[in-house]
């Protein structure tokens, strides 16, 4: 249990100074924006999020419960940078049909270059963690986030340009990658274990095995992102800036998540059913409290917040703000379910659940984007995902009954 929480609190600590980086990155553009530069980021990372969640195809998941070590490193490696390449070029492809901006493509290349190295580095981290090596993945994150959000805001203060911040913050993660990450997973690993193994008999049965998995990720930030779809870019800004407060609670929820994902799959492997339920039991309670205590700060704090942290005229939306983070509540559940869910290797089932919260999601912001604008695209946000968390309850429940030795061999 001591192991638990101290790799609990190194990958709360990786995950709370990234997602601080983020944030101050944004907070950055808002308050020197002076051509929509907030908006095409935010726009650039509505479009990028879900294609590179596809990309990563869900692979440190599967790897960090991966007991009985079914497949080689070398190959989550390979299928990794197969599926970052394909995501890469969807990206391209949107920016290239959709926004014909010479400017906007090369940002968009540069942000799909970055992120595809941070996937290396995350593919790094599922081993250390299967190590039991969180320390490393938390000060990872941490040097990252810093050093990447410094050098992007220095370069973006003294340009008012994208492009070059991107190309910073691309060398940033780039340099951690090779000076940090990969001496450290070389630690517990030989190079020869790590590098890409193109054995595609055995890429192709692991991509069966995650696709399921894939796909419902993909799809829950497709849901996540599919309601900025619909907002001009200035709304898009306004929608960005209140859903940050939605990621400080998740940061925590996936910190702390991602840290027991191993503790379940190995309880699961053992059929070890009251450990299993124990430890979901105390990451719905986690996501619980940081549902309520959003809620309520939203009602009390959220616009002297707003405006303080961003710009006067995005604290305009206060209904819009609570029913995104009412969404935001439910997300919390969702994120623990679906580790739970991947744990006990409830893979493909995880996709329709996705699709009722897809379907419900659009059938909201067709109807009600055009007519409410923001709280249009709130209610969208937070009807789909409060389904996905009444779905995912019901397969969870059903699922954990049946957690035994028999079915666990």
């Amino acid at each position: 249990m001591a192991g638990l929480k101290k790799a609990a609190a190194y990958s709360l600590l990786g995950y709370a100074v990234w997602a601080a980086c983020n944030f101050l990155n944004f907070n950055l553009v808002t308050r020197l924006d002076q051509s929509n530069s907030a908006g095409l980021l935010a726009l650039m990372t509505a479009i990028s999020t879900p294609a590179t969640d596809l990309g990563l195809l869900s692979l440190r998941g599967v790897l960090n419960t991966d007991a009985r070590s079914e497949f080689k490193y070398g190959v989550f490696m390979s299928l990794r940078l197969l599926g970052m390449l394909c995501a890469s070029l969807a990206c391209l492809v949107i920016a290239m049909v959709q926004y014909n901006q010479p400017g906007l493509l090369a940002a968009f290349g540069l942000l799909t270059a970055r992120l595809t190295v941070e996937s290396v580095s995350d593919i790094l981290f599922g081993i250390l963690q299967k190590n039991h090596r969180m320390p490393q993945v938390g000060l990872s994150m941490t040097f990252r986030g810093i050093l990447g959000t410094s050098v992007f805001a220095a370069v973006f203060y003294q340009t008012r340009d994208l492009v070059p911040a991107l190309i910073a913050h691309l060398v940033c993660s780039t340099i951690i990658l090779a000076a940090y990450d990969l001496p450290n997973a070389l630690k517990v690993v030989s190079l020869s274990d790590i590098k890409p193994e193109w054995d595609f008999t055995r890429m192709r049965q692991l991509l069966a095995l995650v696709l399921p998995l894939a796909a419902n990720v993909a799809l829950g930030s497709f849901i996540t992102q599919m309601s900025r779809y619909g907002l001009n870019i200035t709304d898009i800004a306004i929608y960005t800036a209140m859903y940050f407060f939605v990621l400080i609670g998740s940061t925590v929820v996936v910190a702390v998540s991602q840290s027991t994902s191993t503790a379940l799959g190995e309880a699961v492997a053992a059929g070890n059913g009251p450990r299993f339920v124990f430890l979901t039991t105390r990451l719905l309670l986690l996501a619980s409290a940081f549902g309520a205590a959003g809620l309520f700060a939203g009602q009390f704090f959220g616009n002297p917040l707003i405006s303080t942290i961003f710009r006067p005229e995005y604290a305009t939306q206060q209904q819009a703000f609570m029913i995104i983070l009412l969404g935001g509540a439910f997300s919390y559940y969702n994120n623990v379910f679906g580790y739970a869910l991947t744990a006990m290797r409830e893979l493909k089932v995880q996709f329709p659940i996705k699709l009722v919260a897809f379907v419900v999601g659009l059938a909201c912001l067709l109807t009600l984007v055009p007519r409410l604008g923001i709280n249009g695209a709130a209610i969208a946000y937070a009807a789909s995902s409060g389904i996905q968390t009444v779905l995912s309850a019901i397969v969870f429940q059903r699922a954990s009954r049946q957690l035994s030795p028999e079915v666990a061999a």
